[in-house]
């Protein structure tokens, strides 16, 4: 009787164990390696690309994410913007907890098809998967399943091992297979794995796989992901996309095929021709033409996002822009193409790769890494580079968003690489004027003029126009480094012929601008001009020191001070220089009182990885040259 109560209790055991749920992704596997610098564990990353022929293609993909604390709960997220050509289909997502127990399936109306049309967009033709599950309890596990459908394609999406920052992989693989017909184009940036390669029965396939990829820890003047994270292009030769084919294997053919979408977008009815060169009769010159039509373009139409037709790609005609007074990047760079050959002037509709820091191209593997279009102009002695989205920058003007950066021509002839205009450290300049007159009550009266020109131009436009007065008085209390003050006047004044530039004016009275300790009064020097903070410290840095664009600041300061007080001690003058910039101030009793003087050039460029330490300290010395004071006595 015993013997049958012990083996009842083993069968009921063994199919408890049968029906009980499944354990994934228990946080306790995760090797320790991992651990170190992470936000997030990627646990399993597997994609399968099937390439089937030169319009269809599917991507299975299985992916799980372990969000270690509060501040990696953004890598849980799913975001997957689609539209006619590419399409996601069977999301699915589970919450595991840290053990591995299954915390709960994402019911379908947590899973988020919404239309992916911007603020700025008048009509899009793409929408975007969002998913963005929550957990209570950290660490816990995300796992996603879902496929991609391409239905014409001329370009898939990279693959990464680690995807940003402070996020380690467990284990990431990819298996791309397409007919042997086909000419599939593959680009290793960076270290990867060795690939598998195969073929059965007329099929490619090749296969990359890592394991156990610790975190790259994210550090202050990183240089751009692409360059840090190894990852594999993969782009076909030729494409048929929404049924217009070309041969993208080459810049030439690339921009050939661009061509192609624009050739046919740029004819105007007689009436609208005639109207066009009515503009500009008056002008003696083709540079003068430009302007004017690039005024009256600014004034006429406004940029709106169109992303119909060819995946966004194709413009529309130039006419229908004049009609109806909108249009996105494409359209109205055609439009403002049009218009020049209209008048007789050629120019270059130009792909470019936009942002507030330039990321890079990949020269040597033509493809399509590009986001905008903007529109060069030959002149006999220089080219007129135009942004023909803005309604406000002057022409010739290219401020951050595209400075400096590779761009791709396309002419007739195909395609030709080029790049965009860069401003020299000089032109890139901050010049601070500042008059601070003390009372005998050791209240300060402060004015200040500041000119901005070369990308400091940009900027401080864009964001002159964004806002109004009471934005702009706002936002200009919170950036003076003061606390007793109040801002009495501010003004703007753009200058936009070229080279353009803003100067901002301010008056300030401030009863708490110096300390009194006793009879002593400390009087800083840099408050309303200070430019320079120290990065943070990193120790056995990792990645190399990417500065972007060179820079100048120019400083005087002028103090007047009241008879009752008397220069007690002036800091003598700090010169600074290495590969990073030079750094000189001076400081100079003058009749009424003081007058400082500061000069920093800051250079663009990169430079080793071993060389922190001193770009550290480098910015360091001046931080603390910056917080120079003077010394007054009361009499």
């Amino acid at each position: 009787m015993r013997r049958i109560l012990i083996l009842g209790f083993f069968l009921i055991h063994a199919g408890s164990m049968l029906f009980a749920e499944e354990v994934k992704f228990p946080v306790s596997t995760i090797p320790e390696e991992l651990l170190k610098d992470a936000l997030a564990v990627v646990r399993t990353d597997e994609t399968v690309l099937e390439i089937r022929d030169d319009l269809t293609a599917t991507q299975t993909c299985h992916y799980a994410v372990t969000v270690l604390n509060d501040n990696g709960k953004d890598f849980g997220y799913f975001y997957g913007p689609y539209s006619k050509f590419l399409k996601y289909k069977n999301v699915r997502a589970t919450l595991w907890d840290k053990n591995g127990n299954k915390d709960r399936k994402i019911k379908q109306e947590e899973i988020y098809d919404v239309s992916n049309i911007a603020s700025y967009s008048l009509y899009e033709d793409s929408r975007v998967i969002i998913v963005e599950p929550q957990s209570g309890d950290y660490p816990y596990t995300v796992e996603y399943s879902y496929e991609i459908e391409y239905k014409g394609f001329f370009t898939f999406q990279p693959w990464y091992i680690l995807s940003n920052f402070d996020i380690s992989s467990e284990f990431a693989s990819i298996k791309v297979s397409y007919p042997e017909s086909l000419k599939i184009r593959f680009y290793e940036v960076g270290p990867l794995p060795e690939p598998v390669k195969s073929n059965e029965e007329g099929v490619n396939t090749v296969e990359y796989e890592a394991r156990n990829v610790t975190a790259i820890k994210y550090e202050p003047y990183a240089p751009d992901l692409s360059t840090v994270f190894p990852n594999l292009q993969i782009e076909p030769s030729k494409m048929n996309y929404g049924g217009s084919e070309g041969d993208i294997s080459t810049w030439d053919s690339f921009g050939e095929w661009v061509y192609s979408l624009i050739e046919d977008k740029t004819d105007f009815t007689p009436e609208t021709e005639t109207e066009i060169r009515e503009l500009v009769k008056n002008c003696s010159s083709d540079e003068e033409k430009v302007k004017v039509l690039y005024g009256y373009m600014q004034d006429k139409v406004r940029y709106v996002n169109i992303s119909i037709g060819i995946g966004g790609l194709e413009p529309i005609e130039a006419q229908r822009v004049h009609d109806v007074s909108y249009g996105d990047c494409k359209a109205l760079t055609n439009y403002m193409r049009s218009m020049l050959k209209a008048v007789g002037i050629e120019s270059v509709y130009t792909l470019v790769n936009a942002g507030s820091q330039p990321r890079r191209i990949f020269e040597e593997f033509p493809s399509q890494q590009f986001n905008h279009v903007i529109l060069m102009v030959p002149m006999v002695n220089d080219s007129i580079w135009l942004e023909c989205t803005s309604q406000r920058l002057p022409a010739g003007y290219l401020g951050s968003f595209t400075d400096d950066r590779p761009v791709l021509h396309v002419t007739e002839e195909g395609g030709k690489m080029g790049r965009s205009p860069k401003f020299s450290a000089e032109e890139n300049q901050i010049c601070t004027k500042v008059g601070i007159i003390l009372d005998s009550n050791l209240d300060a009266g402060i004015s200040r003029s500041r000119n901005y020109t070369g990308y400091f131009f940009g900027d401080q436009y864009s964001a002159f126009l964004g806002n109004d007065a009471i934005e702009q008085e706002r936002k200009m209390q919170q950036s003076l480094d003061l606390s007793g003050f109040t801002l009495e006047e501010f003004k703007y004044t753009p200058t936009t012929s070229i080279p353009p530039a803003m100067l901002e004016e301010i008056i300030v009275k401030d009863d708490a601008f110096v300390t009194r300790s006793g009879e002593y009064v400390l009087l800083p020097l840099t408050r309303l001009s200070r430019t320079v903070s120290t990065p943070t410290r990193v120790r056995n840095r990792k990645q190399e020191i990417f500065v972007s664009r060179g820079r100048t600041y120019r400083d005087t300061v002028l103090i007047e001070l009241p008879d009752n007080l008397a220069v007690f001690e002036i800091p003598g003058g700090v010169s600074l220089s290495s590969d990073f910039g030079s750094y000189t101030s001076k400081v100079e009793k003058t009749e009424s009182g003081i007058k400082y003087t500061r000069e920093i050039i800051f250079h663009p460029g990169t430079f080793p990885a071993e060389r922190y330490r001193d770009f550290y300290d480098y910015y360091r010395e001046m931080n603390k040259a910056d917080g120079q004071e003077v010394m007054l006595k009361i009499k």
